[in-house]
């Protein structure tokens, strides 16, 4: 029996690991739980992606909090949980945020490589 091409559909949700620096020690990895999205859902995403960060352009003045809440918004587009015993929340993810600088461009990084084919033999 031929198989479906509706059997090959990405999961509502997958798992991709994000690298965290840790100054003065080695890098490290975390977990997180992403959200699927069709070619529909991934245009959408990216749009709003833009608006937040066209809204914090827009600010006159701006500060590491508004940086650290645009990243948590943009992370939150894509991801609906992590590997830590804390709660993937707002609160918690502005402290990851504020104390990993750099963190929410590595798990865009890590859902968009989920996305490309596998490489094939050598």
């Amino acid at each position: 029996m031929a198989k479906s091409f509706k059997s090959l559909r990405g999961e509502p949700t997958f798992k991709v690991k994000a690298p965290v620096a840790i100054p003065g020690g080695e890098a490290d990895e975390v977990e997180l739980t992403c959200i699927y999205k069709d070619r529909k859902g991934l245009d959408e995403l990216l749009e709003a992606d833009k608006a937040l960060t066209a809204v914090y352009d827009k600010k006159k003045t701006k500060s590491i909090e508004d940086a650290v809440e645009l990243e948590c918004k943009s992370l939150m587009l894509i991801v609906s949980g992590w590997e830590f015993s804390e709660p993937f929340n707002k609160e918690n993810v502005i402290e990851f945020l504020m104390n990993n600088r750099g963190f929410n461009v590595e798990a865009w990084k890590a859902y968009f490589i989920s996305y490309a084919p596998a490489k094939r033999g050598n």
